[in-house]
């Protein structure tokens, strides 16, 4: 199960522009509840969230499939949700299934909060 690090305030600060949640380990069914969980808590605090998935070291159909669930739950807070650095072996599995023609993937963090700043 992918540990992860919310790199934003505590919800009783105001409300940030953008998130970071860092994925570490595995992603796969056990570890996707726990991501949309924490996924909400955050989206109470900023809709713009970027997933740092530099630690996440595999992933599962039911992990990725969170990911979609995670699109869709910052889309329906007004938002959007970014994919940033993607081990190539992760990289490689969305590719296949065509996941980053539904998901946003760049390759550095950078390039995620750019991408945030413009919607």
């Amino acid at each position: 199960m992918p540990a992860m690090r919310e790199e934003s305030p505590p919800a009783r600060e105001p409300r940030v522009e953008m998130a970071i949640l860092t994925l570490e380990g595995t992603l796969d069914a056990a570890a996707a509840s726990d991501l949309l969980e924490g996924l909400q808590r955050q989206l109470l605090q900023s809709n713009r969230v970027v997933l740092d998935l530099d630690g996440v070291t595999e992933a599962d159909s039911a992990g990725l499939g969170a990911l979609v669930r995670a699109l869709k739950a910052a889309r329906d807070a007004g938002g959007d949700l970014v994919l940033a650095r993607p081990r190539p072996e992760v990289a490689s599995i969305m590719n296949e299934i065509g996941l980053d023609q539904v998901l946003c993937v760049v390759g550095d963090l950078p390039a995620a909060r750019s991408r945030l700043s413009k919607t």
